[in-house]
């Protein structure tokens, strides 16, 4: 699978909260470990590389080292935004979460 149609995949399960944005616990798998990338879905070959892994309460995020980088940059590349709560309140949200907050101001970062 080419570099574009990895991101494009990345972009989607970020969006549907497949994917995380936030770093978990680094792991790292056993060389012997067959585990499936998330994002680009191909099996991790042992002769290729040593899976990296991110683990949540909800499950672990595995990576060939190419795609970690693609996900990192990817999650990373969504415009971080300010909604304004009050006068002096502010809380942070990225941008698939506005819809969640209607009427209120968004100021980006």
């Amino acid at each position: 699978m080419d570099e574009q149609r990895i991101r494009e995949r990345i972009r989607l399960q970020l969006e549907a909260g497949r994917l995380k944005r936030h770093d978990g616990m680094i792991i790292a798998a056993g060389i012997e470990s067959r585990q499936t990338c998330q994002a680009c879905g191909a099996s991790i070959e042992t002769d290729y590389a040593t899976p990296i892994g991110h683990a949540y309460a909800d499950g672990t995020h595995w990576f060939h080292l190419e795609c970690h980088a693609l996900w990192d940059d990817e999650r990373t590349s969504g415009m971080l935004l300010i909604v304004r709560v009050g006068e002096d309140v502010a809380r942070y949200t990225w941008p698939e979460h506005r819809s969640h907050s209607p009427g209120l101001r968004d100021t980006v970062c």
